[in-house]
């Protein structure tokens, strides 16, 4: 049984592959704006502290992107992790 599911993930591996890529390639065509240009980033609390100024400067919900930053940062980082090391195994 265990054999026959690694089979399965092997066979569909391209697949996957595939749609992370086109995943991947989605988020390269994002363009952004200014909002954080010139955060600080010497630090994560003085980084979050930096966005959080900026946001409140805007009147935007800051509670709503450090949810997000949080959650991103919780993350195993597999698949971010992954396309750098790719990426650079390409360069």
């Amino acid at each position: 049984m265990a054999l026959a599911n690694l089979n399965l993930v092997a066979a569909n591996r391209s697949d996957y592959q595939k749609q992370q890529d086109e995943k991947y390639e989605q988020l390269q065509k994002v363009k952004l704006d200014q909002t954080f240009s010139g955060s600080d980033t010497s630090g994560k609390e003085i980084f979050l502290a930096s966005i959080t100024q900026k946001l409140a400067l805007q009147n935007l919900n800051a509670n709503f992107f450090l949810e997000q930053i949080v959650k991103m940062s919780q993350t195993s980082g597999g698949y971010l992790l992954g396309r750098v090391l790719r990426l650079s195994a390409r360069a």
